[in-house]
C-alpha cells in the first residue's frame, strides 16, 4: 500500500475537527459507542485500514461521502479541493454560495468552488504567487499544517514560539 502523507495530514486535520465538533458537546469521542467497530459505509474501506475508524467517524459525522461508485479512495493522496470541504463540513460552518470566482482556476458552478471561497475568504487558505488555487493538486505537509493551524487560531505556532524559541518567525518553518 502506497503511504500517503497528504492523507495523513487530512485525518490528522480530520480528528483534530472531529474533536473540537463534540468538545463542548458532552460526547465521548473515543469510547467505543462513538467509535465505529467496521466500515461498511465505503466498498474499499475495511476494518482492517489504519484508517477505517477515523474515516467512518467521519462518515458517521457527514464529513465525508466518498465517491459516486460507492468508495472512498483512503489511499489516493488528496487534493486542495478535497482539504477545503473537508474544513468547512468539518467545523460545521454555513457556507453561501460564492458569487465571484475566489481564483482565476476556480470557476464557479464547481463542487468545490464555494469551499474554497470561503477558506480563502475566512483565509484559512491562499493561493499561489501566480494567484492561481491549483485545486486538483495534491495539499503538501506545509499547506495542510498551516490552514489546521489558522483554524485554530494559530495557538500552536504562538505556543511553539513562546515553549521553545526555535524560529524566529513562521517563514523558517515554511522554508
Amino acid at each position: 500500500m502506497k503511504y500517503s502523507f497528504a492523507k495523513s495530514v487530512w485525518i490528522f486535520s480530520a480528528l483534530l475537527i472531529g474533536v473540537s465538533l463534540f468538545e463542548f458537546s458532552g460526547v465521548e469521542i473515543f469510547s467505543p459507542s462513538a467509535q465505529a467497530t467496521s466500515t461498511g459505509a465505503f466498498s474499499d474501506v475495511n476494518s482492517s485500514h489504519k484508517y477505517a475508524k477515523s474515516i467512518q467517524f467521519l462518515k458517521d459525522n457527514n464529513v465525508v461521502t466518498g465517491y459516486a461508485d460507492g468508495t472512498y479512495r483512503p489511499d489516493k493522496p488528496l487534493i486542495r479541493a478535497e482539504f477545503t470541504k473537508i474544513i468547512v463540513l468539518g467545523t460545521r460552518q454555513d457556507v453561501e454560495p460564492a458569487t465571484i470566482a475566489p481564483f482565476p482556476d476556480v470557476p464557479l458552478g464547481k463542487w468545490y468552488t464555494d469551499f474554497i471561497a470561503f477558506c480563502a475568504r475566512l483565509e484559512y487558505v491562499k493561493g499561489y504567487p501566480d494567484g492561481t488555487f491549483k485545486p486538483n493538486q495534491e495539499i503538501n505537509k506545509v499547506e495542510g499544517l498551516c490552514c489546521t493551524n489558522k483554524l485554530y487560531g494559530n495557538r500552536s505556532m504562538s505556543k511553539m514560539r513562546r515553549n521553545n524559541n526555535l524560529f524566529q518567525n513562521e517563514k523558517e518553518i515554511l522554508t
